[in-house]
């Protein structure tokens, strides 16, 4: 034993005793210290005994984690006669829930009929009435009710700290502070400044102190606003009013924009402070704020919360002599004039009333006093906005409304933001009905978004930070939170083919476009991965690799979209992934970490980066100096810092990037190989190393594979060499090498290549994990990152910025003429031209037009911040200008020569704005979900993953199950924008084949206008190929839709008649013909017109006697399946049974493992009724037909997802459902509507859907109010259907 609390023991590998003596140690520890967690002994395993020293380290310097303690911070707002508490659990609040415990307010101090009311962390209300004299009398009924049974704390001392809101802090007070008496007497001195609130908070703070003896905390409302430069917070009066009585603008609303600045960086997953945003909080009391790189630059409200918006009962802005004309020609006195303007005007003053609502409600009636109450409020937030994006430049990421009125007011913020399109502001009005948390249009630049507030959660955190209870970076972060294969299967009815497995058919019959060089590029990957999967058939086991993996990289070229590609395939079985980098370049230079950072579904942005590193490599270069060579104490460091990383993620990928060249004077340099191999041995970390082949791939007549055919010829042998060599080092070392992954292999030549390299790895003991071909889309340039890259400002063309491909640069010094035939000989071609030439940018603008010029990427125009106002006025008259046009600062040379090295951006250079594309990340991981063994990908698992899928990677795993899988889908409505635009993002991500239904040519003149790619995608003239130039397969489609209905009275005629007119036919008899797999409708369509079709003729799946429907409700940390909550309004038991194993078969398509709850008002036999009967009969039903289903009714909603109710409510029963269930069925529409759009507006969650079910074949009908992103999710959900009902006929038939 060495002290108390540390215990090492150790014996070499080899030792017969080891394990039983290890063992025995264990148990003898426990006996001697029950108190101590067993699971705090560390038991350590070494490969070297010179490693011992560096593990052991871990065992005597850190002591076993103590339980964590409750720590409750009380929030008061202290008013002149009222007080406004809530008591936050900050362990929770921390963990990223709000963390309220209770919360109340005390009304009427000092007055008659005092009130308190006093609301539970379970919604429970309690009223005492009574007079209240003072603050004294009024807190000490509060402690009453904190401590009396069932409440927070038992006493006073369980407040860890006391947070209070001060609305003035004056130019001293711009922080967060503890409160001794010299913030007393500041806070006092401030009177002046708001003498209706500081008094009260003031007298608050002082009978607070009384009570509970812990820190307590000022928050101030004016000190967000404390970094305003003085242009913005200086008024132009004489300069002795500032100096001397501090007469200046200061702002307030400080801690709910704190807030909900933080939430709105969370949300879109940035850091704080990058942000550029104009924050409306809107209530009674409304203020605005311009946000620029996360600091208020601008705010509405001054000296007092009187200045700015139009309020409930203030004036906001107003002219100066209005006062002078009250006081001298009115008479008023100062007191007079203080409450006209802040008692009796605003809302109040113009229309009568000060709530919002009742002014919105008289509108309706035709008030006019009302309508113009509501104008003149809107257009004095209007006139902000407009002054607050020239403050900005134009650069805005996010448009936030908060407040009372900004969170519930749909109607306020359509009006707000009205005609502010060219801003790049535009709403979506469903999102807006529904409060979503962005609810911009899907071709807006700036991000909407509606952000609740909670200024009680923030003054709690921050009161915590300062005062010590918790960490500065755990406030700030949390006041920001294998695909299935197709079988060649049919679909049949009464012996009639309903869906072929031909695409030749299908290739014959629908026309498509010819195919593009990409395309042909697209065939050749798809057949190198082909030849991956046959050869990788043989591959040997793998050993389990444990919850971490060292990557490294054998060259200097980036690995990052490799690392990432790898992690997302580890996602579908695992939890909680982490990245750690053993030695970085620091923030800010970083360009690998901060790419990891960026991937939200990795959850990794809101980790403090120090976390996520060992050390810098210029601490390390230094401690190696220093130490005269040795390594310890960069070891100790790497792995203290490793080992509180890891230790609560499901696996864990560690970076280690070769820094320095590889030699003996390097050997023991940080970054070589050799101090990888040393750390990777301390650690125990299996290696896995990544070989890149471009620039050395490719050789000459005396390669070992000259190939007769034309493909290059490739050079395996560095291949072999390098790794080898690798092998090697790590054998020595006592390192398990795991692997390698080879990249970069030239796609013609891919099959005899990959071949030959994974004969070589095997032969030298290397498991080829995975051999990629090259990718184009992994590295062409964008006129995103270009646009990053030279920090431009994006004039037009934000939402085409990642998929245009810059493959060559022209600086725009010829005359156009000349670039013309420039650009008709170099497609692709970045245009560089000076701003000054106007002529060059209007020419180009009109080329973009012309069918007869290839594509240009955009224009970067040079040497200017701001365009020509009469350019400017010009191009603000077209409608839409899609082409990207950027602009910077910067000269043409010196943009040409940032462009040149644009590419060669190497480790350490500044990586700001270098993060790659969510397109050529998705490329990346789909080239690794085809060319990874699936051998290697199952050892990267823990033992114990987790059933529960979060939304983030259900729709990560959707999406790569549908590009892993490609279906063919047809969309009728081929001639609305909408699905034209989803249409080229399906195309473009690789989810499905389309083909789209209408007149070839207006489809086509539709799309050039919304500058959308439909190389690839099938259109098809229903009335072209029957009528103008008919089709055999066409005639097939009028003959079968004949004989289907025959019985029902129709003719060949009127079967015609109906396809030549009604598109939602047309699509349904291609699926019935086999020609495509799923159709999705809607978009300007009704429900009837979608389903209608598919109801007479695809029918019923069997099994089934009716359609229903799920949607899919993404909840911030888990995914559910609903049903039905659109179809059946009073389903019976036997088709409530159907429902649930339909929604069962949906949920397993989508990756989710079906426990089934059927829902009721009772659980299990405690209450009878008709409703019950009718869910314990479904139940029973539902069983009999799928004994295999897990499933579990009748069971109230809490009892089915929430352990702790099922605990109880199950007592002594093992339910495999209760408290897990993924799958709810509610007993009726009713109950299914009404819950879902609850738990969505309650959650602020998103809900997919509906999905329909039970049809034969899958057909999805869209709002008509549906977003692009809406429709390709809906394709991508019939995708999956689509593979899910082939391979249920594939089972079927064997």
């Amino acid at each position: 034993g060495v002290r108390s609390k540390s215990f090492v023991s150790w014996w070499p590998a080899n030792s017969s005793v080891a394990a039983r003596s290890m063992a025995a140690i264990v148990r003898s520890f426990a006996a001697r210290a029950p108190a101590c967690a067993t699971s705090a002994l560390p038991i350590l395993s070494a490969r070297s005994a010179r490693a011992l020293p560096v593990v052991c380290h871990r065992l005597f310097s850190t002591p076993a984690p103590a339980a964590e303690k409750p720590q409750r911070a009380l929030v008061l707002n202290a008013g002149s006669s009222s007080i406004k508490y809530s008591v936050i659990d900050l362990n929770a609040a921390v963990a990223g829930g709000d963390g309220s415990l209770c919360s109340g307010l005390v009304e009427k101090i000092g007055l008659e009929g005092g009130l308190i009311t006093h609301k539970t962390e379970d919604g429970g209300k309690k009223k005492l009435e009574g007079d209240i004299p003072d603050y004294p009398t009024a807190l000490a009924q509060v402690v009453d009710l904190l401590t009396a049974a069932g409440g927070p704390i038992k006493h006073v001392e369980e407040i860890n700290v006391v947070g209070h809101r001060v609305v003035h802090g004056g130019a001293t007070l711009t922080a967060p502070t503890v409160i001794d008496s010299a913030v007393e007497a500041e806070i006092e001195r401030c009177v002046p400044l708001a003498p209706l609130h500081n008094p009260a908070n003031l007298n608050g703070i002082r009978v607070a102190k009384g009570i509970f003896p812990v820190p307590h905390v000022a928050i101030f409302d004016t000190a967000f606003h404390a970094d305003m430069p003085p242009e913005s917070y200086t008024y132009a009066l004489p300069r002795s009013l500032l100096e001397e009585h501090g007469v200046r603008r200061y702002g307030f609303h400080g801690t709910s924009y704190t807030y909900v600045l933080g939430k709105a960086a969370e949300l879109l997953g940035r850091p704080k402070e990058s942000m550029n945003a104009i924050i409306c909080h809107l209530g009674n009391g409304a203020s605005m704020a311009a946000i620029k790189k996360g600091k208020c630059v601008d705010t509405t409200m001054g000296l007092t919360p009187l200045e700015g918006l139009v309020m409930g009962t203030r004036a906001g802005d107003v002219d100066a002599g209005v006062l002078a004309f009250m006081a001298s020609h009115l008479k008023y006195t100062p007191d007079q004039i203080d409450k006209v303007l802040n008692k009796q005007s605003g809302l109040l003053g113009l229309s009568g009333t000060s709530d919002f609502r009742s002014v919105m409600e008289a509108c309706e009636a035709g008030d006019e006093h009302a309508i113009l109450a509501r104008k003149v409020f809107t257009e004095r937030i209007r006139k902000y906005v407009g002054a607050y994006m020239v403050k900005l430049g134009g650069e805005v990421d996010a448009f936030v409304f908060t407040g009372g009125i900004g969170e519930n007011s749909a109607a306020l913020r359509a009006d707000v933001c009205e005609g502010l399109a060219n801003f790049g502001v535009a709403i979506d009005a469903s999102k807006n009905d529904l409060a979503l948390p962005e609810v911009q249009a899907s071709f807006a630049r700036v991000k909407t978004m509606v952000i609740p507030t909670n200024e009680e959660l923030s003054i709690a955190l921050q009161s915590a930070q300062v005062s010590g209870l918790i960490p500065r970076t755990q406030a700030t972060s949390r006041a920001q939170a294998a695909a299935p294969k197709a079988p060649a299967a049919a679909v049949s009815r009464g012996g009639t083919p309903l869906v072929r497995a031909a695409p030749n058919l299908r290739e014959a019959v629908v026309p498509k476009a010819p195919r593009s060089p990409a395309s042909k590029l697209e065939v050749a990957l798809e057949s190198a991965a082909a030849a991956a999967q046959a050869q990788m058939a043989h591959s040997p086991d793998v050993e389990a690799l444990g919850h971490a993996l060292l990557v490294e990289a054998d060259s200097p070229s980036p690995t990052r979209l490799v690392e990432a590609a790898l992690m997302s395939s580890v996602l579908p079985r695992v939890s909680k992934v982490g990245y750690f980098r053993l030695l970085s370049y620091g923030e800010g230079r970083d360009q690998k970490l901060e790419f990891m950072r960026a991937i939200a579904k990795f959850g990794l942005e809101d980790i403090p980066f120090d976390a996520q590193c060992g050390m810098t490599v210029d601490e390390a270069m230094h401690l190696f100096a220093a130490s005269g060579g040795k390594t310890d104490e960069i070891f100790d460091t790497i792995i203290d810092k490793f080992t509180a990383y890891a230790a609560d993620k499901d696996f864990v990928m560690v970076s280690g990037e070769r820094i320095t060249a590889r030699g003996s004077s390097a050997a023991e340099m940080p970054g070589s190989t050799s101090f990888y191999a040393r750390l990777a041995s301390a650690l125990n970390l299996p290696t896995l190393v990544v070989h890149n082949m471009s620039g050395h791939a490719v050789q000459g007549s005396d390669s070992p594979l000259r190939d007769g055919d034309g493909a290059p010829a490739v050079d395996t042998n560095s291949v072999k060499a390098s790794l080898t060599g690798y092998k090697t080092g790590y054998d020595a070392a006592n390192v398990r090498l795991a692997g390698a992954i080879v990249e970069g292999v030239p796609v013609a030549s891919y099959e005899r290549a990959a071949a030959a390299i994974r004969a070589d790895l095997a032969d030298s003991g290397i498991f080829p994990v995975a051999v990629l071909p090259r990718e184009s889309k992994m590295t062409e340039l964008t006129m995103a990152e270009v646009a990053s890259a030279l920090d431009t400002r994006v004039l037009y063309g934000a939402h085409n910025l990642e998929t245009q491909v810059v493959r060559n640069v022209e600086v725009g010094t010829k005359q156009m003429p000349e670039l013309i035939s420039l650009l008709e000989t170099k497609p692709g071609t970045l245009l560089v031209t000076s701003a000054t030439r106007s002529e060059v940018l209007l020419s180009m603008l009109l080329v973009t037009q012309s069918k007869n010029v290839p594509l240009h990427p955009g224009i970067l125009l040079t040497g200017c911040k701001e365009m020509p106002a009469s350019v400017t006025r010009m191009l603000s008259g077209i409608e839409t200008i899609g082409k990207p046009v950027l602009m910077t600062d910067k000269s043409t040379y010196e943009a040409a020569i940032a462009l040149a090295h644009l590419r060669d951006a190497g480790p350490g250079r500044p990586s700001g704005h270098l993060r790659t594309s969510s397109i050529k990340l998705e490329a990346a991981e789909h080239l690794m979900e085809l060319h990874l063994d699936k051998k290697f990908g199952a050892a990267m698992v823990r033992d114990n993953p987790t059933e529960d899928v979060s939304p983030i990677i259900f729709k990560h795993n959707m999406f790569a199950a549908a590009r892993l899988n490609k279906q063919h889908i047809v969309l009728p409505e081929g001639d609305d924008v909408r699905v034209l635009t989803a249409t080229g993002e399906l195309l473009h991500r690789g989810l499905c084949d389309v083909t789209l239904l209408g007149p070839e040519e207006q489809i086509r003149t539709l799309a050039e206008k919304a500058h959308v790619n439909l190389d690839g995608v099938a259109i098809v003239d229903p009335h072209k190929v029957l009528l103008d130039e008919p089709q055999e397969w066409a005639e097939g489609l009028v003959q079968g839709l004949w004989k289907a209905r025959e019985e029902k009275g129709m003719t060949e005629s009127s079967a015609r008649e109906l396809l030549l007119h009604d598109e939602a036919y047309f699509g349904t008899m291609m699926m019935m013909n086999g020609l495509a797999d799923g159709m999705v409708s809607g978009a300007c369509h009704s429900t009837a017109n979608t389903m209608r079709p598919a109801l007479q003729l695809i029918k019923m799946a069997p099994g089934f006697s009716m359609a229903s429907s799920v949607f899919f409700m993404l909840l911030r940390d888990k995914v559910f399946v609903y049903g039905d909550c659109a179809i059946n309004v009073d389903p019976t038991a036997e088709e409530l049974a159907q429902i649930a194993l339909a929604s069962a078969r949906t949920s397993r398509a989508f990756g989710i493992s079906p426990r089934i709850a059927m829902l009721s008002y009772a659980t299990g036999d405690s209450n009878q009724g008709p409703m019950i009967d009718k869910v314990r009969e479904a139940t029973e039903i539902a069983r009999e037909r799928a004994p295999d289903e897990l499933i579990e009714g009748p069971i109230q909603f809490d009892a089915a997802v929430d352990p702790a109710v099922a605990a109880v409510k199950f007592k002594g029963q093992d339910s495999p459902v209760a408290g897990k269930a993924t799958v709810c069925i509610f007993p009726d529409l009713n109950a299914g509507n009404n819950a879902y759009k609850a738990v969505q507006q309650a959650s602020k969650s998103s809900a997919v859907g509906p999905i329909m079910q039970g049809l034969r074949l899958p057909v999805n009908d869209l709002s008509r109010g549906c977003t692009v992103d809406d429709i390709v999710n809906t394709v991508v959900c019939t995708a999956l259907q689509s593979i899910a009902v082939k391979e249920q006929t594939s089972r079927e038939n064997d």
